[in-house]
């Protein structure tokens, strides 16, 4: 599945820069998040209502801005 792949790339990007304690949350979040996202896709091929897919999309992108934020780079443009 394309989308469990992403999540396994981010959750690699991120883990480096993460505190042991930290690790285990940060799978956990990026799993149902990842899983949210790929229920929404799933949604809107059922019902034909993309905008669910899109919002979904862009709530994971926003997440994956605060974690850059959050462990990787402090700044601005990801707060």
């Amino acid at each position: 599945m394309p989308l469990s792949g992403i999540g396994f790339i981010v959750y690699r990007w991120l883990a480096s820069d993460v505190s042991e304690d930290m690790l285990t949350p940060v799978k956990a979040y990026i799993i149902v998040i990842t899983l949210m996202v790929a229920l929404a896709i799933g949604t809107s091929a059922i019902d034909g209502h993309w905008l669910i897919t899109i919002a979904a999309f862009g709530f994971w992108l926003s997440d994956v801005s605060v974690a850059n934020d959050r462990f990787k780079d402090a700044g601005f443009v990801n707060r």
